[in-house]
């Protein structure tokens, strides 16, 4: 499989998982290693994109700054420039000049990999060339927050991402709230075959009332996207609805900021062996 295929679907992903890795996933979901503390008065929302498509960098990003808000993006250097088939992924350049507007640049593992089947050196791998890619190639020096391709995490793997970053994305749906935990959170899909209005504003209005932190992730953002991806017009009227609701919107690294997270546990991986 040549990198610009590395991204199998995640209908190709839960087919080629192995049982194994199935129930590997399954007990990372319950093993809590660390946990952050989400105020009960915190309403968050966050906007995540993966991967990530060219369009996503261009379109998602610009319609997040037309209202004054930013995202963070969650890279797999390996991929970048490459297509697969669906995207076009954006290139390091454009990642570079997203950094600079603001946007956070989360870390994604290099070549998109299922972690669930990884050792944890290999896993340690896929994490630490990624990080030595973006900086080298798009001078991104912190990647303080990481997103597990396709959402499969272990528990080898959630202590391995506790150890150096601040928090770990999944994509088990829900809203993070109290005690969450800071190696596997919560995450909500903004995708065309799983989200239409009233789904958002169900969501949104159970985060104004009850609290919590609500982090949205999709891929590509356009007209006619891909079952992964979003159209602009559902990621505009989910941000209208975020304004209209006095919601508090901010990449993962600001909203965690905001709740001062003891970043004491973080170790930055060393550098690569010249």
């Amino acid at each position: 499989m040549t990198r610009a295929n590395a991204v199998a679907t995640d209908r190709d992903a839960r087919d080629s998982i192995s049982l194994p890795g199935k129930f590997s996933n399954l007990l990372a979901r319950h093993y809590r290693e660390a946990t952050i503390q989400i105020p009960s008065n915190a309403t968050m929302v966050s906007f995540t994109f993966d991967d990530i498509p060219e369009c996503a960098a261009t379109i998602g990003a610009a319609l997040l700054e037309e209202h004054g808000y930013r995202g963070t993006f969650y890279i797999s250097s390996g991929l970048a420039g490459t297509r697969n088939t669906y995207w076009t992924h954006a290139d390091h350049r454009c990642i570079a000049e997203l950094a600079r507007r603001g946007h956070e640049i989360g870390c994604h593992t290099l070549d998109h990999p299922i972690m669930t089947g990884l050792s944890s050196e290999a896993a340690s791998r896929a994490i630490e060339t990624n990080r030595h890619a973006l900086r080298d190639r798009a001078g991104i020096e912190k990647l303080e927050t990481f997103a597990y391709p396709f959402g499969y995490a272990s528990v080898g793997v959630k202590r391995i991402v506790g150890r150096n970053f601040l928090v770990g994305r999944g994509v088990h749906c829900g809203i993070n709230r109290g005690a969450s935990d800071r190696c596997l959170l919560r995450a909500v899909p903004l995708t065309v075959q799983s989200f239409d209005d009233s789904t958002v504003s169900r969501s949104l209005s159970n985060l104004a009332m009850g609290g919590g932190w609500l982090i949205f992730y999709t891929h590509d953002v356009r007209t006619n996207p891909s079952p992964y991806g979003c159209t602009p017009e559902m990621l505009d009227r989910t941000i209208e609805a975020i304004r209209s609701l006095r919601i508090s919107c901010k990449p993962v690294v600001r909203a965690l900021a905001d709740w001062a997270p003891d970043r004491s546990h973080r170790n930055p991986l060393p550098d690569l062996a010249s």
